[in-house]
């Protein structure tokens, strides 16, 4: 059984649309669909042309959901939403092929794999400075906003890394 991997990220502002280009370009990673929803309930949804028109509608307050396609994952996607004044990112991708990483702990088996999510993170965080606020990384995983750092690491689940 397959379940979903998430990346979290909570930032100050939007990454640069040349950043997102760059890293998809880097893990052979296309995308498949931009739509824009309402709310959770996946009201008004809509279809985007690209991505150079994502921060206009992100910060109208709506969703943005980005189906991607790569070789090395059946199902990949990103979630782009405004939460007061910051901009919380969620990358995912199912574990199917990848049953290691079907687990809800970080071992020897599959802690290349996060490793390789933190390195990238860092990286971000290099080029992109005085981006991130946090970081969380987790199976199934459900990332509770708040503006103190204390409580999103409390009233989130499921949650195996954290980098502040």
């Amino acid at each position: 059984m397959a379940v979903v991997l998430d990346v979290h990220l909570l930032c100050n502002r939007m990454i640069k649309i040349s950043v997102i280009k760059n890293f998809f370009r880097s893990y052979k990673i296309k995308i498949d669909s931009i739509c824009s929803i309402e709310n959770w309930l996946w009201e008004n949804e809509k279809k985007i042309k690209n991505l150079d028109c994502i921060a206009q509608i992100v910060n109208q307050n709506k969703i943005i959901i980005i189906k991607l396609v790569c070789p090395l994952f059946r199902d990949l996607g990103i979630y782009i939403e405004k939460v007061e004044k910051e901009y919380l990112y969620t990358f995912w991708f199912h574990t199917e092929g990848y049953p290691e990483l079907d687990c809800d702990t970080i071992n020897k088996k599959n802690e290349i794999y996060y490793k390789k999510i933190e390195q990238s993170i860092f990286y971000l965080q290099k080029i992109e400075t005085n981006l991130l606020k946090i970081a969380g990384i987790g199976i199934e995983s459900d990332f509770y906003y708040s503006k103190n750092i204390l409580d999103i690491v409390q009233k989130s689940y499921n949650m195996l890394l954290w980098i502040f």
